[in-house]
């Protein structure tokens, strides 16, 4: 019997070839959000692949003298990004979800055209829910109340605080669930973060907070889970040992080094380990049993490098 011609595969039509739409444009965002690096490559594929993943380039926007080639993430600068927001602005503020913003003072993008942009870009970008400023710069932001998605928070609280008088009670605050703060404790009360309703996770650097502050957090928030405190040194000195074994009476206390902090940023924005994934895997060991609940020192362990995505 011979073979119907129109059942060879060299007789299927072009339409028959082709990927269902929605599996190619899933393929090729993975592809996108695995290393956004690459998505300028992507975009010259065809026009439909353009309008798929062009969005995902500004997902994750990292400004930083700092480079990790290896996470594959675009280097970016508030220069670049005023150029995107002025040619094309809906493409920012529907895109950019994670904000790191870091402008060492030595450097010369530390002016005033920078501060602009860079409060202009917050300004359309109210979709952000993961923004990290470094000290310096959270005083020219006066943008952020208008961050109403925003679940995660890294920033300098004392010259935050300078254009937020409300401190804490500030509405800015009021969907944060992760709040990393670079202050001393004298210049706020521990007890202030019982103020803030949805407010899981808590992370510091400064020794002061443990000694003068460490305990009232932990007493007056009770949805809180996680505590953290952050040392870059290698190790704890005698004092921060002694304020450490007294917190982690409580099982939700550990302290840990981050390593590089704005790569640890990274791996948390593109859904790698980070220190806040650190401090959950060791709290739940503790409560499970399998680690001693006294101790607090989480182990420094090798980020997982599979690549991933967030919402």
């Amino acid at each position: 019997m011979a073979a119907n011609p129109t059942s060879s595969p060299s007789c299927l039509t072009r339409a028959e070839t082709l990927l269902p739409p929605e599996l190619e444009r899933e393929i090729f965002e993975i592809c996108a959000l695995t290393r956004p690096v690459i998505i300028p490559k992507l975009m010259l594929v065809a026009w439909r692949v353009k309008n798929w993943v062009e969005p995902l380039l500004y997902r994750v926007v990292h400004i930083s003298p700092e480079r990790y080639p290896s996470l594959g993430v675009p280097l970016f600068t508030s220069d670049i990004l005023a150029r995107v927001l002025s040619e094309r602005p809906g493409l920012l503020e529907n895109s950019v979800r994670h904000m790191y913003i870091w402008s060492p003072e030595e450097s010369t993008i530390l002016s005033a055209r920078h501060r602009a942009h860079i409060d202009a870009v917050l300004s359309a970008c109210k979709g952000i829910t993961n923004l990290f400023i470094m000290p310096g710069e959270a005083e020219y932001c006066t943008a952020l109340a208008d961050l109403t998605c925003l679940r995660q928070l890294a920033v300098d609280i004392v010259n935050l605080f300078k254009v937020y008088p409300a401190r804490f009670a500030d509405a800015l605050f009021r969907n944060v669930t992760h709040l990393e703060i670079f202050a001393e404790a004298e210049y706020w009360e521990g007890s202030e973060l019982a103020s803030l309703p949805e407010l899981t996770h808590c992370a510091f650097w400064n020794e002061t907070i443990l000694e003068i502050a460490g305990g009232a957090i932990l007493a007056g928030c009770a949805r809180l889970r996680y505590m953290v405190f952050l040392y870059v040194s290698g190790s704890l000195n005698q004092i921060e040992h002694a304020s450490c074994a007294e917190l982690a009476l409580d099982v939700r206390f550990v302290a840990l080094d981050p390593g590089a902090f704005d790569e640890d940023w990274l791996r948390g924005a593109l859904l790698q380990q980070n220190y806040w994934a650190r401090a959950e895997a060791f709290v739940a060991a503790k409560r499970a049993g399998e680690v001693d609940s006294s101790l607090y020192l989480v182990p420094d362990e090798k980020p997982s490098s599979d690549p991933s995505f967030a919402s």
